[in-house]
């Protein structure tokens, strides 16, 4: 039987799948008060828990504090704060690693204040906030930048209005330099020292200098030898980090032959990424996610293969949707979910969103990448300039 603990602010948009005496509302982000009344709550209906887990970015300490303090399998509070929940300590512990196919990468901090008064270098870098997700406040900058905007922008798009995580955020980013190459996820479970991938899949992105996530590509067209460097590097640094009882996400750039880990999260691929792996190998990823923390074997073992091409279509200027216009012939879809409709304003780059996602599922690359082609082009978005205050 499954419980919720979700927070006070949240809707219960879990109601269809969870009765509402099953859900419960705490202060998630304060462990004392979350304990306080999960105690209450299984006194009161004499519960006991076989696992307790979460896949949100912001509540992976918070759960393993939990999940200790009940007696449940938990992710080492040292995995997680060597992750990407605070980019600073793993940035720290990645760059004293010692492998030759690693990409290092020394890290300045700052706020947002300092930054409006600092030139970047002639080189190019890239800014994020020491923790976050949905690449937020994550941006590539030049020398010639205009940093007072850069400042306001990175409050703008890092606020408490965007999510009520950010409450915690302490206003310090990172500078690191741009590394050049394509970008890619690799995913799995770590499970009593055991490394077990799921997969790789590779990420395309809207336009620069902001780095939305616009696509996953499962399996990604990437050589036999670049896989296996991936896992190799991924699994020894996963093992050198410590990293144990915990899904993992690794975003990497592969550069000629080398890797550059960006971060690696501590709890299974967002979005799309895990209904990718499924419909590419049959892997369902949250049950290994429910093995692993109820003390079962973990098994990414695939049952089929096909080639997936997942898409979220953005218009990248402020403007209005005048007019989406789906050809008669569309192609048939594994999945098509329009999210924005005529008439309706669309925000760029902040509070961005798809106009509609698409997904294809095929036996090999060449039919996904034409499926996917011809998708794009039997979708026409008719765009007029919005009004300024509307």
């Amino acid at each position: 039987m499954f419980y919720i603990l979700k927070s006070e602010s949240d809707e219960a948009w879990m109601l269809p799948h969870i009765p509402a005496e099953r859900i419960f509302s705490t202060d998630v982000y304060n462990p004392t008060r979350a304990i306080a009344d999960l105690s209450v709550i299984a006194e009161k209906q004499k519960l006991t828990f076989d696992a307790i887990l979460t896949f949100d970015e912001h509540l992976v300490l918070q759960t393993s504090v939990i999940a200790q303090t009940f007696g449940c399998i938990a992710t080492p509070i040292a995995t997680i704060m060597h992750s990407s929940s605070n980019k600073l300590l793993f940035r720290k512990q990645y760059n004293q690693h010692n492998s030759k196919k690693l990409l290092k990468m020394p890290i300045e901090i700052l706020t947002a204040e300092e930054l409006s008064k600092k030139f970047p270098s002639p080189k190019n870098r890239v800014i994020k906030p020491l923790f976050g997700n949905n690449s937020y406040g994550v941006r590539k900058i030049s020398a010639n930048e205009n940093t007072a905007d850069l400042a306001t922008y990175l409050k703008q798009s890092w606020s408490e209005k965007q999510e009520e995580c950010y409450k915690n955020f302490n206003e310090t980013f990172l500078l690191e330099d741009y590394v050049d190459g394509r970008t890619f996820s690799v995913d799995g479970i770590v499970q009593n020292g055991v490394v077990h991938f799921a997969g790789i899949n590779e990420f395309g992105y809207g336009p620069e200098p902001y780095f939305f996530q616009v696509s996953n590509t499962i399996p990604p067209d990437l050589s036999e030898n670049k896989q296996s460097l991936c896992y190799t590097q991924i699994r020894k640094l996963l093992k050198k980090l410590h990293y144990n009882n915990t899904p993992f996400h690794a975003e990497i750039k592969l550069n000629n032959d080398k890797i550059y880990v960006i971060e690696i999260a501590v709890r299974a691929p967002g979005g799309q990424i895990m209904k990718g792996y499924e419909q590419a190998y049959g892997i369902n990823f949250v049950r290994q996610v429910l093995n692993l923390y109820s003390g079962k074997a973990v098994d990414f073992k695939p049952i089929k293969q096909r080639y997936v091409h997942q898409k979220g279509v953005f218009v990248y200027q402020e403007c209005n949707i005048d007019n989406i216009t789906l050809a008669a012939s569309l192609p048939k879809l594994s999945e098509f979910v329009p999210i924005m409709h005529d008439g309706q304003r669309n925000h760029y780059p902040i509070a961005a969103q798809p106009v509609y996602y698409y997904s294809v599922a095929e036996r090999t690359p060449k039919a996904r990448t034409l499926k996917a082609d011809k998708t794009e082009k039997s979708i026409i978005i008719r765009t007029k300039p919005s009004i300024t205050g509307l």
